[in-house]
């Protein structure tokens, strides 16, 4: 009976619409203004182009998962040697289901996750619903996983890192003016009310650093146009941290959705958004903050 409601369970959340985790999911447009193309080669990534304008991203999600024990889901950026099967669904909706099991990178066999990424097309954008299942014997600490927004249009790139903001003490701040880490084009924060991600949070991490001193108040995440008339933004929340990495081959913001304490056969989802918005921070502040 007890393994009958964890499945039921995590069935409901894959498919009731509504509210999870704080962010409200908007109806389904047949008319989204965008393209969602899975990558080629089958791995964890969608490009996304608007329809009337010449803007792109590249969505990695998840890019890898962690918990406090280790990575649970590595990269697959250089080797894909199986292949995620996407799916293409009704209104241009795109969806995977996968075990860690299955994954070319992984450190440890005995944490087993099993995992769905949804991708609903919007007139605002997208509306992203990432869940995860803990099949394995052991309880997963902290758990969060890495989504990455990479500007591939020129428009949308900030190299040096004065187009982008978070919330911070309820108001926007320019993450410019941030503890920029070991290497000012990159560094990553903290989220109010969760922990740090333990891999990220040590000294031997040299590639992002050590966690800025300004803490977030949400998982919410944008950079501006150069030409100040739109925003693009990514959302998850609740969120564990932001990342802003402004160097050449990435050029990328992270959001990364927050899980806490996932114990055995235990399933949580939460829900996040890409966002093109056209109006400036207060617009978008009066339009999805209030």
């Amino acid at each position: 009976m007890v393994t009958y409601r964890i499945q039921l369970f995590f069935i409901l959340l894959l498919l009731t619409p509504g509210m999870v985790s704080g962010v409200c999911q908007a109806a389904e447009s047949k008319g989204s203004p965008f393209s969602f193309t899975p990558e080629a080669e089958g791995r964890r990534q969608v490009f996304i182009k608007t329809v009337d304008h010449d803007f792109s991203w590249r969505l990695r999600i998840p890019e890898r998962v962690f918990c406090d024990e280790g990575v649970l889901v590595g990269h697959d950026i250089r080797a894909v040697h199986t292949p995620v099967q996407w799916i293409r669904g009704e209104n241009g909706a795109l969806s995977y289901r996968r075990s860690n099991r299955d994954d070319t990178s992984r450190q440890n066999l005995s944490r087993k996750i099993e995992y769905e990424v949804r991708i609903r097309p919007s007139t605002f954008g997208a509306q992203l619903r990432l869940t995860f299942k803990n099949v394995g014997e052991e309880t997963l600490h902290n758990m969060t996983g890495h989504v990455c927004l990479g500007h591939r249009s020129p428009p949308f790139r900030d190299p040096e890192y004065r187009r982008s903001y978070m919330r911070h003490e309820g108001e926007f701040l320019n993450l410019g003016g941030t503890g920029r880490g070991t290497n000012p084009i990159r560094t990553h924060y903290r989220v109010e009310g969760h922990k740090a991600i333990k891999i990220f949070d040590n000294a031997t991490n040299q590639f992002w650093g050590p966690l800025a001193p300004e803490i977030a108040d949400s998982g919410l995440i944008l950079t501006g146009s150069e030409d100040g008339e739109y925003l693009v933004a990514l959302w998850f929340d609740p969120g564990s941290e932001l990342f802003h990495n402004c160097d050449e081959s990435n050029m990328c913001i992270h959001s990364d959705p927050n899980y806490g304490d996932l114990a055995p056969g235990a399933s949580l989802a939460v829900d996040g958004r890409f966002i093109l918005f056209k109006g400036s921070l207060e617009e978008f502040e009066a339009s999805y903050l209030r």
